[in-house]
């Protein structure tokens, strides 16, 4: 692999030293500029510091004390890269039982429970050992203990992950408390032992190809929901949100540093359509998924090549309303094995809060000099515009994945209501399966590079063959 001449690289220990405080959005970076690396930065360049970030200039302005302020955008691979051929082969492997137990038992080191396979020119035989040691240490220790208390977008969000016996528990619980509505989201599943690899090329700062492929994928979730609202007036709304990724696997120190990551997330879109008060609603489902894929993305299209199937059950669903009629649609986007590039989840916002304040005044003002209006307007209007503290840790989660899989479920409830001749309630709950590469990865103006390799719904009317409800949807 080669960098490009525009690439400036810097080491982890001495590039974090460097830096001075970053935007609540992550967009803009306070550095020391008195490495000539930083100090050389101009827009287009892109900002590698090793195993953390890569981030592309888009503006740039020295400041008092001999510091940079850089505005940034996310850098694709081809923003970085000249020329590189990188091949991932990752057995991803789940175990309950401490290090130091299995070892005293004679059985499996702590990193052969985890151990990624990945070759790089950059890297002899020595230095592969040691790192992939090393770096499946770091994936272990990357299942995170979860996150207690983060607001997202007005939820209040608990999120917990562990390693069991060959599986890692995903748990979920979101609450949201706003003008007379009350709202709660409930997930619990698990995602078993499965195998990754990928294969990218990139020749004369062109990616020509992305291969990726899942073996032995296995797993399922149950959502559940209730909502209520005890005051008149509309309840709507449509939040998106990207949870913390439940486990984060290192790959940069195969890579010679290339920040490049495998990581398991979820994402959901919650849309209430409540019409007045004193409504209720609450419904669950289950998914279950397993199989194998795998496919190369190219310029503007997927090939794919695998069998995944899935199961949909419907657990339970009531609603109330005396009136008017009423709906609901939860879609989740779980799991989401992803392979990103860009930046990690190493730098804890806590440290950086301190500093964020004042970068986001600074950043703004260069943003508005160094930008057109129309430049400006856009940046603005894009998710890291938003130059606010409570979008941090919404932004801290996001992530535009090199290649991906996913399994979607999406529920969706409408009921009559009361006052209608015959009340029914219809429930449409669709899964999918599909694979996706990064169509700014291929250049811009390409389209979404996305494939639906899996399809599966289910309906279900009470009472059955109310004909209001089987024409909803119909």
């Amino acid at each position: 692999m080669t960098y490009k001449p525009t690439t400036h690289v810097l080491d982890q220990d001495s590039g974090t030293k460097k830096i001075r405080g970053i935007s609540t959005n992550g967009a803009a970076f306070l550095l020391d500029a008195s490495d000539p690396k930083i100090a050389s930065l101009k827009p287009g360049d892109v900002l590698v510091i090793k195993g953390l970030l890569a981030k592309k200039v888009v503006a740039s302005e020295m400041q008092e004390g001999n510091q940079l302020l850089i505005l940034t955008q996310q850098a694709q691979l081809t923003d970085a890269i000249q020329d590189g051929h990188i091949q991932v082969a990752a057995p991803i492997r789940f175990g309950s039982a401490a290090p130091s137990e299995a070892a005293s038992a004679g059985g499996p080191r702590f990193w052969d429970r985890l151990s990624p396979v990945v070759y790089a020119q950059s890297m002899g035989s020595e230095g592969l050992n040691k790192a992939e040691s090393q770096g499946t240490k770091d994936a272990m220790g990357n299942v995170l203990s979860g996150v207690k208390g983060l607001v997202i977008e007005g939820w209040t969000t608990d999120f917990a992950t562990s390693p069991g016996n060959g599986k890692l528990n995903i748990t979920l619980s979101m609450k949201k408390s706003i003008g007379g509505m009350l709202a709660t989201i409930n997930g619990e599943g698990s995602v078993s032992n499965f195998d990754f690899s990928g294969d990218i090329d990139v020749q004369q700062g062109k990616l020509e190809k992305i291969q990726s492929g899942l073996k032995n994928l296995n797993g399922g979730m149950n959502f559940k929901w209730e909502v209520a609202t005890d005051t008149p007036g509309a309840h709507t709304g449509d939040d998106r949100i990207k949870l913390p990724a439940a486990i984060s696997i290192p790959l940069y120190r195969y890579l010679d540093g290339l920040p490049l990551y495998l990581e398991i997330s979820s994402a959901l879109i919650i849309k209430p359509a409540l019409s007045g008060g004193k409504e209720y609603s609450r419904g669950a489902f289950h998914i279950g998924f397993q199989g194998y894929n795998s496919f190369t993305g190219g310029k503007g299209n997927i090939d794919s090549d695998g069998n995944i199937s899935g199961d949909i059950k419907f657990l339970e669903g009531q609603n109330i309303s005396a009136l008017a009629p009423m709906g609901m649609v939860v879609a989740f986007a779980a799991p989401r094995i992803e392979l990103s590039f860009g930046i990690s989840k190493i730098l804890p916002f806590s440290d950086i809060q301190g500093a964020a304040e004042k970068v986001d005044m600074i950043a703004n003002i260069l943003a508005e000099k160094a930008l057109t209006p129309d430049q400006y307007a856009a940046f603005k209007a894009s998710p890291v515009g938003s130059m606010t503290v409570s979008k941090a840790a919404e932004m801290a989660t996001s992530s535009d994945a090199t290649a991906y899989f996913e399994m979607v479920s999406s529920a969706g409830m409408s009921f009559t209501g009361i006052s209608a001749i015959v009340p029914c309630t219809r429930h449409d709950i669709h899964l999918w399966g599909k694979v996706g590469a990064s169509a700014q990865a291929f250049g811009q103006g390409l389209g979404n590079t996305v494939k639906t390799i899996y399809e599966k719904q289910l309906t279900r009317i009470d009472p059955p063959g109310t004909r209001l409800c089987e024409s909803v949807g119909g």
